[in-house]
């Protein structure tokens, strides 16, 4: 991002840390909290389902729309 970001390159980072928080932070914490109280298989779970999320919902993002063909010939 250059010194003067542009209004896009703002709302790309606020919705990565968005992403970011609302598939790592909060799940670790659920999970955490349930692994204390002793629902540790559950937790596990919960976390790696909303990890899965994360990534494919990074994958449908900015992964996705790239065209990754080779040149046609």
């Amino acid at each position: 991002m250059s010194e003067n970001g542009t209004e896009a390159d703002y709302e790309l980072v606020g919705k990565t840390l968005t992403l970011v928080a609302v598939g790592v932070v909060v799940p670790g914490i659920v999970a955490r909290y349930l692994n204390e109280v002793g629902y540790g298989v559950i937790g596990t779970f919960i976390f790696g389902m909303s990890f899965f999320a994360l990534v494919f919902i990074a994958w449908y993002i900015w992964i996705r729309p790239i065209d990754l063909t080779g040149p046609m010939g």
